[in-house]
């Protein structure tokens, strides 16, 4: 295997850079608001082959079949054409170079000993076919993105538990580095319930103006919300705090916290954002 660093999933290609698969492909991943990591676990992939996929690092992948038929899964549990993308991947006959194009043609022509002519197809060529008709076949049976997004909401809901449990030592914050951001509670903070521990229902209010995944787990890893928002839905959610948040897609997604607007970009990275909710701020947790 190469030693070659792979490129950071959050990356995108620069405008002098040509368009290549592996950019294609994470551009139509990053506009569905789908995660890598969902991604991987909806296609039992590891996150580092995607990752070398979209970075067009091919020498870090099994082979041409393999490259050409997670390429093909990934981009019909996108809803999106294969075809531009496998054009520019290896194993396309416009990838090639001329001297193996004509290979083929001089076999059929060179008779075998014995007289007999040899045959039309060569082995390495129906195994490659044979394994192009069975990843065919696979892509038939994939999920769709429905599906995709369903393994992801349960994915995504165990990591936030798992994150609400390690937060819960409040002292263990005093020592956190500058770079975590933190966001202080909306001044209205204060008058709710002072005496009482953080369980508020209705704290946290989502608004979604394009589809957005929304999960909300309190601090006992009970799961408040966890689901696809569609275009112009409104969802609540509250309970113990703190509450562990994950926003699918920053960019079209609104939060309220006790009826103030928050500014998720800061929150966020690679548009997606994944927060703390706790008594005295708001902290991104990724």
């Amino acid at each position: 295997m190469s030693d070659g660093k792979l490129s950071t999933a959050g990356e995108d290609p620069t405008p002098d850079t040509p368009l290549t698969a592996g950019a294609m492909l994470k551009s139509a991943r990053e506009r569905s608001g789908l995660h890598i990591a969902a991604l991987s676990a909806s296609l039992k992939v590891p996150v580092a082959k995607l990752v070398a996929l979209e970075a067009d690092q091919f020498d870090l992948l099994p082979g041409a079949v393999f490259i050409r038929g997670l390429a093909s899964s990934i981009c019909r549990s996108l809803k999106i054409d294969a075809e531009p993308i496998l054009r520019l991947l290896p194993g396309h006959p416009a990838t090639l170079p001329a001297a193996d194009l004509g290979a083929g043609i001089g076999d059929l022509r060179r008779p075998r000993l014995g007289g007999r002519p040899a045959p039309s197809v060569s082995k390495p060529t129906a195994l490659t076919a044979a394994a192009l008709l069975l990843c065919a076949l696979a892509l038939w049976w994939l999920p769709p993105v429905e599906r995709i997004r369903e393994v992801a909401d349960q994915w995504l809901s165990g990591l936030s538990t798992a994150a609400s449990s390690r937060a819960a030592p409040e002292p263990a914050m005093l020592g956190v580095p500058s770079a975590v951001v933190q966001a202080p509670l909306p001044p209205a903070a204060a008058a709710s319930n002072p005496g009482a521990p953080g369980t508020v229902a209705d704290l946290l209010v989502f608004t979604t103006r394009e589809s957005s995944w929304i999960g909300v787990t309190d601090a006992a890893g009970v799961v408040k919300l966890s689901r696809t928002m569609g275009r112009g839905e409104t969802a609540s959610a509250g309970g113990a705090m703190p509450l562990s948040v994950t926003v699918g897609r920053v960019d079209s997604t609104e939060l309220l916290l006790r009826g103030q607007r928050v500014d998720l970009t800061p929150l966020s990275r690679n548009n997606v954002a994944r927060l703390l909710v706790k008594e005295n701020g708001i902290e991104r947790t990724d």
